[in-house]
Protein backbone atom coordinates (compact mmCIF):
# COMPACT_ATOMS: atom_id res chain seq x y z
CA UNK A 1 0.00 0.00 0.00
CA UNK A 2 3.13 2.41 0.43
CA UNK A 3 3.79 1.57 -2.75
CA UNK A 4 0.82 2.20 -4.15
CA UNK A 5 0.63 5.30 -2.37
CA UNK A 6 3.89 7.02 -3.38
CA UNK A 7 3.39 5.79 -7.07
CA UNK A 8 0.50 7.45 -7.16
CA UNK A 9 1.50 10.62 -5.93
CA UNK A 10 4.27 10.24 -8.70
CA UNK A 11 1.99 9.52 -11.67
CA UNK A 12 -0.23 12.53 -10.50
CA UNK A 13 2.68 15.03 -10.55
CA UNK A 14 3.33 13.71 -14.05
CA UNK A 15 -0.50 13.51 -15.00
CA UNK A 16 -1.36 16.52 -14.15
CA UNK A 17 2.03 17.97 -16.01
CA UNK A 18 0.39 16.42 -19.20
CA UNK A 19 -2.72 17.60 -18.48
CA UNK A 20 -3.37 20.73 -17.23
CA UNK A 21 -3.55 22.92 -20.43
CA UNK A 22 -6.28 20.84 -21.52
CA UNK A 23 -8.16 20.63 -18.62
CA UNK A 24 -8.43 24.44 -18.13
CA UNK A 25 -8.94 25.47 -21.76
CA UNK A 26 -11.79 22.79 -22.06
CA UNK A 27 -13.36 23.14 -18.53
CA UNK A 28 -13.49 27.01 -19.67
CA UNK A 29 -15.50 26.09 -22.56
CA UNK A 30 -17.49 23.54 -21.07
CA UNK A 31 -18.39 26.31 -17.75
CA UNK A 32 -19.50 28.35 -20.71
CA UNK A 33 -21.29 25.83 -22.70
CA UNK A 34 -23.62 24.62 -19.31
CA UNK A 35 -23.82 27.99 -18.39
CA UNK A 36 -25.62 28.85 -21.47
CA UNK A 37 -27.62 25.96 -21.74
CA UNK A 38 -28.64 26.57 -17.79
CA UNK A 39 -29.75 29.96 -18.75
CA UNK A 40 -32.12 28.45 -21.65
CA UNK A 41 -33.31 26.68 -19.06
CA UNK A 42 -32.06 23.10 -19.91
CA UNK A 43 -31.70 20.60 -17.10
CA UNK A 44 -28.98 18.25 -16.92
CA UNK A 45 -31.17 15.56 -18.25
CA UNK A 46 -32.34 17.14 -21.44
CA UNK A 47 -28.57 17.83 -22.36
CA UNK A 48 -27.10 14.39 -21.62
CA UNK A 49 -30.02 12.67 -23.03
CA UNK A 50 -28.83 13.89 -26.40
CA UNK A 51 -31.31 14.31 -29.52
CA UNK A 52 -33.89 11.87 -30.47
CA UNK A 53 -33.48 11.17 -34.12
CA UNK A 54 -37.10 11.78 -36.20
CA UNK A 55 -37.60 9.88 -39.41
CA UNK A 56 -35.87 10.91 -42.20
CA UNK A 57 -33.72 13.42 -40.52
CA UNK A 58 -30.40 13.59 -38.65
CA UNK A 59 -28.95 15.74 -36.18
CA UNK A 60 -25.88 15.77 -34.11
CA UNK A 61 -26.00 17.11 -30.57
CA UNK A 62 -22.76 19.63 -30.74
CA UNK A 63 -23.29 20.07 -26.98
CA UNK A 64 -23.89 16.38 -25.76
CA UNK A 65 -20.69 15.43 -28.01
CA UNK A 66 -18.81 18.15 -26.83
CA UNK A 67 -19.73 17.10 -23.38
CA UNK A 68 -18.70 13.41 -23.65
CA UNK A 69 -15.46 14.17 -25.38
CA UNK A 70 -14.22 16.28 -23.59
CA UNK A 71 -12.57 13.62 -20.49
CA UNK A 72 -11.08 12.62 -23.67
CA UNK A 73 -10.07 15.01 -24.81
CA UNK A 74 -8.11 16.04 -21.58
CA UNK A 75 -6.99 12.95 -20.97
CA UNK A 76 -5.27 13.09 -24.58
CA UNK A 77 -1.75 11.06 -24.75
CA UNK A 78 -1.07 11.76 -21.02
CA UNK A 79 -1.80 7.94 -20.34
CA UNK A 80 0.38 6.54 -23.34
CA UNK A 81 3.51 8.89 -22.70
CA UNK A 82 3.11 7.92 -18.72
CA UNK A 83 3.74 3.99 -19.88
CA UNK A 84 5.51 4.32 -22.61
CA UNK A 85 8.09 6.48 -21.43
CA UNK A 86 7.65 6.67 -17.23
CA UNK A 87 7.07 3.49 -16.24
CA UNK A 88 10.51 2.16 -17.77
CA UNK A 89 11.99 4.19 -14.79
CA UNK A 90 9.72 2.05 -12.44
CA UNK A 91 9.89 -1.07 -14.55
CA UNK A 92 10.32 -2.43 -10.79
CA UNK A 93 7.18 -2.40 -10.19
CA UNK A 94 4.04 -4.93 -11.35
CA UNK A 95 2.16 -3.16 -14.35
CA UNK A 96 -1.17 -3.82 -12.97
CA UNK A 97 -0.20 -2.19 -9.77
CA UNK A 98 1.12 0.93 -11.68
CA UNK A 99 -1.68 1.13 -14.06
CA UNK A 100 -3.78 1.18 -11.05
CA UNK A 101 -2.25 4.43 -10.19
CA UNK A 102 -2.89 5.97 -13.32
CA UNK A 103 -6.46 4.69 -13.63
CA UNK A 104 -7.34 6.13 -10.23
CA UNK A 105 -5.98 9.39 -11.12
CA UNK A 106 -7.80 9.15 -14.63
CA UNK A 107 -11.23 8.62 -12.45
CA UNK A 108 -10.26 11.46 -10.23
CA UNK A 109 -9.82 13.60 -13.23
CA UNK A 110 -13.22 12.74 -14.81
CA UNK A 111 -15.04 12.83 -11.88
CA UNK A 112 -14.03 16.48 -11.54
CA UNK A 113 -15.09 17.31 -14.75
CA UNK A 114 -18.94 15.77 -13.76
CA UNK A 115 -18.44 17.67 -10.71
CA UNK A 116 -18.61 20.43 -12.66
CA UNK A 117 -21.41 19.28 -15.03
CA UNK A 118 -23.58 18.76 -11.87
CA UNK A 119 -23.14 21.74 -9.97
CA UNK A 120 -24.10 24.17 -13.16
CA UNK A 121 -26.26 21.91 -14.85
CA UNK A 122 -27.98 19.49 -12.13
CA UNK A 123 -30.73 19.85 -9.18
CA UNK A 124 -30.92 17.32 -6.56
CA UNK A 125 -33.57 15.68 -8.70
CA UNK A 126 -31.20 14.67 -11.24
CA UNK A 127 -28.49 12.60 -8.92
CA UNK A 128 -29.33 9.32 -9.78
CA UNK A 129 -29.04 10.16 -13.74
CA UNK A 130 -26.10 11.73 -13.41
CA UNK A 131 -24.56 9.49 -11.40
CA UNK A 132 -25.23 6.76 -14.18
CA UNK A 133 -23.59 9.87 -16.35
CA UNK A 134 -20.79 9.35 -14.61
CA UNK A 135 -20.24 5.86 -14.77
CA UNK A 136 -20.48 5.83 -18.47
CA UNK A 137 -18.02 8.34 -18.79
CA UNK A 138 -15.26 6.90 -15.77
CA UNK A 139 -15.72 3.62 -17.83
CA UNK A 140 -15.58 5.70 -21.59
CA UNK A 141 -12.34 7.26 -20.15
CA UNK A 142 -10.55 3.60 -18.59
CA UNK A 143 -11.56 1.92 -21.85
CA UNK A 144 -10.48 5.03 -23.80
CA UNK A 145 -6.75 5.04 -21.44
CA UNK A 146 -6.04 1.54 -21.82
CA UNK A 147 -7.08 1.82 -25.51
CA UNK A 148 -4.13 4.45 -26.21
CA UNK A 149 -1.28 2.19 -24.90
CA UNK A 150 -1.90 -0.20 -27.83
CA UNK A 151 -2.95 2.40 -30.43
CA UNK A 152 -2.10 5.87 -31.46
CA UNK A 153 -3.94 8.52 -29.62
CA UNK A 154 -5.09 10.27 -32.37
CA UNK A 155 -6.68 6.75 -33.99
CA UNK A 156 -8.51 5.95 -30.51
CA UNK A 157 -10.19 9.43 -30.80
CA UNK A 158 -11.05 9.34 -33.67
CA UNK A 159 -12.76 5.49 -32.83
CA UNK A 160 -14.75 7.00 -30.10
CA UNK A 161 -15.94 9.81 -32.29
CA UNK A 162 -16.85 7.48 -34.86
CA UNK A 163 -18.57 5.20 -31.93
CA UNK A 164 -20.60 8.31 -30.64
CA UNK A 165 -21.92 9.26 -33.74
CA UNK A 166 -22.64 5.57 -34.73
CA UNK A 167 -24.74 5.42 -31.61
CA UNK A 168 -26.54 9.11 -32.39
CA UNK A 169 -27.13 7.86 -36.02
CA UNK A 170 -28.45 3.78 -35.19
CA UNK A 171 -32.14 4.38 -35.03
CA UNK A 172 -33.75 2.07 -32.93
CA UNK A 173 -37.10 0.03 -34.62
CA UNK A 174 -40.29 0.43 -32.48
CA UNK A 175 -42.74 -2.14 -33.77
Amino acid sequence: MKLFGALLKRNSVLYWHSIYVRLFLLLGTTIVVLIVDHLRKLSFAVVFYGIVQQPGSFEIPIVWLFLILSPLLVVGDSINSLVKENYPLVSYVPLQIYLGTIFVVVIITTSFIWLTWFIILAGWQYFLFSLNVLIIICVTTLIYSLLQIFISPIITVFIFLGILVATIAIKPVYH
